[in-house]
């Protein structure tokens, strides 16, 4: 698995991921993979989601998937601080991250 050369993970149950991720108003490529990974976790059952899981999901929804992908993941944890992003397969959401999730991150106003 190379963070740099994502490949479809055709084992991810993205059905239910449209809903999940219309709720949100995502401003960047950290969020979008912030709300990408809570929906891999809480709604896939995926308990480490990995970077092609990620990609899947990018590709499910025709979201542009960010050039530098493996860079897209670094600047998350490292600049915002929402995932700790150790190897392609071993990413995990901060308390920060969550908090974010769960507090800051625009969510879409109900009609």
């Amino acid at each position: 698995m190379n963070p740099d050369s994502p490949k479809l993970d055709k084992n991810v149950d993205t059905s239910q991921l449209r809903v999940f991720y219309d709720q949100f108003e995502p401003g960047n490529a950290p969020e979008k993979i912030l709300i990408f990974l809570k929906y891999l976790v809480e709604k896939a059952s995926i308990d480490k989601p990995n970077t092609d899981q990620v990609y899947t999901c990018f590709h499910a929804l025709k979201e542009k998937t960010p050039s530098a992908y493996a860079q897209a993941f670094r600047d998350t944890a490292n600049k915002r601080g929402f995932i700790e992003f150790n190897s392609a397969a071993d990413i995990q959401i901060t308390i920060m991250g969550e908090n974010h999730f769960n507090h800051d991150l625009k969510k879409k106003d109900a009609e």
